[in-house]
């Protein structure tokens, strides 16, 4: 077979160093520790790839992948916390002709099976929406539907 070391630069990348950056820069010092080449930067400054943060961005996607379901129930249950109030408000909004016997009955059957199925459903759904997406897009996901979660809580006054 042939010769030489292996390369682990995707083809997209240049394989000559930058002459601008200081020598200590255009040296793969880790690449021992990393088993590839450290990022280039161009005459710009911008950065070429991003692959030392790889393995990283894998091993984060992976566990969230494994908690998967705990990941889509806690965003279902925060969304079903925050915006049940009015919920149930439109729901006593629109039975409000029924009878307090009628009112009282349809209450229970929408606490107890209208919000059981809804629950079922959205987890069902967005766990197979999440499972669907690639590394990046998985973690970008999941902590952007924390955070929006987090201000729709502090602005409903729930926190």
């Amino acid at each position: 077979m042939g010769g030489g070391k292996a390369n682990f630069a995707p083809r997209c990348i240049k394989k000559t160093y930058n002459a601008t950056l200081p020598p200590f820069q255009n040296q793969p010092f880790l690449s021992i520790f990393l088993h590839h080449p450290l990022p280039r930067r161009t005459a710009k400054g911008s950065l070429i790839y991003l692959y030392p943060m790889q393995p990283y961005i894998h091993q984060f996607a992976n566990f969230l992948r494994v908690h998967m379901d705990s990941i889509a129930v806690g965003i279902v249950a925060t969304l079903l916390m925050i915006y049940g109030a009015y919920i149930n408000n439109y729901f006593k909004k629109i039975t409000r002709s029924i009878p307090y016997v009628g009112r009282f009955a349809l209450f229970v059957v929408l606490c107890s099976a209208g919000y059981a199925f809804l629950s079922s459903q959205l987890v069902y759904l967005l766990k197979t929406f999440l499972r669907g997406q690639a590394d990046l897009p998985l973690i970008s996901v999941v902590v952007g539907a924390f955070i929006v979660l987090a201000f729709c809580a502090r602005s409903g006054k729930d926190v």
